[in-house]
């Protein structure tokens, strides 16, 4: 709960800041994550094994946004690009958030993200749930650590590619 109004306390703020680079990403992100923390918070307070999974699911959405939109602002930041977003970017954020959503979202119907052992850790209510993840699951987080990697790489690149007190 803390980490969740400390977010959005940081994403009003940044709301009303002047225009930096990549702010519109930056804001993004940062709205993304507090979804994220949303969700986790839902399935940590929920009691039944079902409401915990639905809530599992509807982080995603909020997992793949971040992971594009942080590789979009590092993206906008080190090329010194304004806060407009270009429609490739827009596209990208589209088609990563619906192809998030969509495989977590839709597992009741083909359980290829989430699979049939899925189950609570003990038989205690509100107990936490032992996840099967299956391969829409892992397909899903490796796409997602290919734009965490390449914001990693663009940032090491431009760190030895800048000079003196820049570095």
């Amino acid at each position: 709960l803390t980490l969740f109004a400390a977010f959005l306390g940081i994403a009003l703020w940044i709301i009303r800041q002047p225009s930096f680079l990549g702010k519109n990403f930056f804001v993004t992100a940062n709205l993304a994550l507090l979804v994220w923390l949303f969700a986790a918070l839902m399935e940590l307070f929920s009691a039944t094994t079902g409401c915990k999974v639905f809530w599992s699911m509807f982080a995603w959405p909020g997992i793949g946004l971040l992971s594009v939109s942080w590789f979009l602002f590092i993206y906008s930041f080190i090329r010194n690009e304004s806060d407009r977003v270009l429609p490739w970017q827009w596209v990208l954020l589209v088609v990563v958030l619906t192809l998030s959503m969509t495989a977590s979202i839709s597992t009741p119907w083909h359980g290829l993200f989430y699979g049939p052992d899925t189950g609570p850790a003990n038989g205690i209510s509100g107990s936490p749930v032992v996840y099967d993840r299956e391969v829409l699951f892992y397909v899903a987080a490796a796409l997602l650590y290919v734009f965490i990697v390449a914001s990693v790489i663009m940032l090491g690149v431009a760190i030895m590619r800048s000079a003196g007190r820049t570095r």
